[in-house]
């Protein structure tokens, strides 16, 4: 807790990555009654419902697609239109 509070306002993306939340989302569905689901239920769950035209809209993708493009690599398949 220490750690936390000495931490600045720019760290605080950093407290948690996608795992960590994953984590909690199925403690909470356990706590609530469901005891079947699992940190790897709720990922595919997370992953099924996230599409290739979704993840094409974030820096993310932008910045991963732009140095790949730099370095001449094709990191990405070709969207078909």
């Amino acid at each position: 807790m220490k750690r936390i509070k000495s931490l600045s306002v720019s760290d605080y993306p950093n407290l948690c990555n996608g795992h960590d939340f994953l984590q909690v989302l199925a403690f909470v569905f356990r706590e609530n009654g469901n005891k079947s689901i699992s940190e790897d239920i709720v990922g595919s769950s997370f992953r099924i419902a996230y599409d290739r035209k979704c993840f094409m809209k974030t820096n993310l993708y932008n910045n991963l697609d732009s140095f790949a493009k730099r370095k001449s690599w094709k990191l990405f398949k070709e969207e078909k239109v």
